[in-house]
């Protein structure tokens, strides 16, 4: 992507194959079989390797995400994306689906006894939805306070179950400590049990059971996943009206970097060979000249805002 021309040409006798390697060991790309589309799909890790949330790797308008830590495939799903036609929906979709994975993971070494293939059939859909008739980037304080509920829950036997946030949601979210989340992933458990085939199992996972696993790994507190913020009360977070950031992309590095590179042939600077001259270039050539370039940009930015006032 650079103007300039290259001048060392490496060919891998290996075919790249330690990259591939570490893509593959990142990406983990793989095919599944989603049982409630009768489809196959490939997926690939949303977050690290200990974190095993996945997500479709060719269909990014899909939301079949799968959770795979247990011995059945815990699926969370919404709609197709693009039947969001607000798209800020899009965004609070893939967030709360995210949010929900990481706690139904962190919950795991206390849950994963009653969720296997013993006591549950096949797999567990979980689907997502929002009222979409709520501003739900632009929330009043009288619709916080307005009747209905936060969320409500749904059975859909023999598989799925329906989470449906309303617009109470950021209510319950905006408290300083986690009680919001422990009240959705309370509920959650509470109604799992009746997608298990052992009576046993569903008599041991008692409401005092799940209060017992909640309370150990979601302790009342900081440990908060999910934030919500007035802007009546900190306008600052207020982002109506911020001009959407441009993403710094590769090119942008590159091209910074070889202006470095021009400014140090033209000044015949020399980096040096040990810890301390590198420690001394950087101090006494690099940082000065972006902070030079840092300053210009300033500048010109401030120049550009008193022009149009």
């Amino acid at each position: 992507m650079d103007d300039g021309i290259p001048f060392v040409l490496y060919i891998s006798d290996d075919y790249a194959r330690y990259v591939r390697k570490e893509m593959n060991i990142k990406t983990d790309i793989h095919s599944v079989y989603i049982p409630f589309k009768n489809a196959y799909v490939d997926v690939m890790l949303m977050h690290e390797m200990d974190f095993p949330f996945y997500a479709p790797v060719y269909y990014p308008h899909n939301t079949e995400f799968l959770i795979e830590s247990y011995s059945i495939p815990i699926w969370l799903y919404s709609k197709h994306l693009e039947e969001y036609s607000n798209h800020s929906f899009r965004k609070l979709v893939i967030e709360m689906l995210d949010n929900l994975a990481y706690w139904i993971v962190e919950l795991k070494p206390s849950i994963e006894k009653y969720l296997n293939t013993k006591s549950v059939s096949e797999y567990l859909l979980i689907e997502v939805l929002f009222d979409e008739k709520v501003d739900w980037n632009n929330l009043r304080s009288n619709d916080l306070q307005s009747n209905g509920d936060a969320f409500s829950l749904t059975i859909n036997q023999p598989h799925n179950l329906t989470l449906f946030f309303g617009k109470r949601l950021n209510k319950i979210l905006a408290t300083s400590d986690n009680s919001g989340e422990r009240e959705i992933i309370s509920t959650l458990l509470k109604n799992l049990s009746q997608f298990f085939n052992n009576e046993q199992l569903k008599q041991e996972f008692s409401e005092n059971k799940i209060d017992e696993i909640i309370n150990k790994h979601m302790p009342l507190g900081k440990k908060k996943k999910m934030g919500v913020y007035d802007t009546s009360k900190i306008p600052e977070l207020n982002p109506l009206e911020i001009t959407k950031p441009r993403v710094i992309d590769e090119i942008d590095t590159n091209l910074l970097l070889d202006e470095l590179g021009q400014y140090i042939v033209g000044n015949n600077l020399t980096i040096g060979n040990d810890r301390e001259d590198h420690y001394n270039f950087i101090k006494n050539h690099k940082l000065p000249f972006f902070l030079a370039k840092l300053t210009n940009e300033l500048k010109n930015m401030i120049n550009t805002f008193f022009s149009t006032i």
